[in-house]
Formats: C-alpha cells, structure tokens, sequence
C-alpha cells in the first residue's frame, strides 16, 4: 500500500489549521486579559471564560503540583520537563489531527481543530485531575 503524495500534502494542510488554531489561543487570551469585559453571571461562561484567559498556562504548564489536604503544593514534574512534555502531547495530538482530517474540507477542519484543542486540554485536565496532579496557574 503506498501513500500517494497528495495525502501529506492534504495531511499537512490540516496540520496548518490545527497549528493556527492553536497558536491563536494566545492572542485571544492575551487580549480577553486586558478587554474592559464584565464578568458574566453564568457559571458556564465564568468557567469558559477562565479556561480562554489561562488557555496559556493550561496547554503550556509551566509545571505540574499535587495540592495536599492542608493544601501544601508538592512539585511533581519540573518546568523543564513539563514545557517538554506539553511540546510532546500537542505535536501528537496535532500529528493525529491533521491524518484524520486530511479529507475534510477547510471550512470544516478550522472550527474542527478549535474544538479538538478545546476537547484535548479539558481531557488532559480531568485525566491528571484524578490521579491528584494539577497544573501550575498563576493568576487571580
């Protein structure tokens, strides 16, 4: 079985909308930081809002912590290694994403990749959530 080249050329198509999307997490985030926007009364939104003002910080640790039950914080894996080990989970979640997506249409691949970060960090979160580990978040 051979893999014609219009399939990476299609592949890496999709790994461009993944990267876009992913790489525009940052400004957005940046500019919701300093926007004059009220807190929303909704705890959905609160909570969406949350995870779009530290989208930095939640897909790029800069570390991870066990929080104890007098809630002293353990440092469990060191900024180095977690920078790298995010690096590691988004190139294949990105990877994945653009060979399974390589026959969708553009239109359909952006909004598809927004929600597949959106779905992967949440994941992420909840699985290291219940072995106790959290990742380091500086904010108010």
């Amino acid at each position: 079985m051979s893999i014609e080249r219009t399939e990476f050329q299609k592949a890496a198509k999709a790994g461009v909308a993944f990267l876009v999307c992913f790489l525009a997490g940052f400004p957005i985030s940046h500019m919701l930081a300093f926007s004059r926007w009220y807190s929303p009364q909704s705890h959905f939104l609160v909570w969406f809002f949350n995870r779009i003002w530290f989208y930095p910080q939640d897909v790029l640790p800069p570390g991870f912590q066990v929080v104890s039950a007098g809630g002293v914080c353990d440092e469990v894996i060191s900024p180095p290694t977690a920078m790298f080990l995010s690096v590691l989970f988004w190139t294949v979640i990105g990877l994945a994403f653009a060979w399974l997506t390589r026959r969708f249409r553009l239109s359909f691949t952006l909004p598809l990749a927004a929600v597949v970060i959106f779905l992967a960090m949440m994941t992420a979160i909840s699985v290291l959530g219940i072995f106790g580990i959290e990742a380091e978040i500086s904010g108010p």
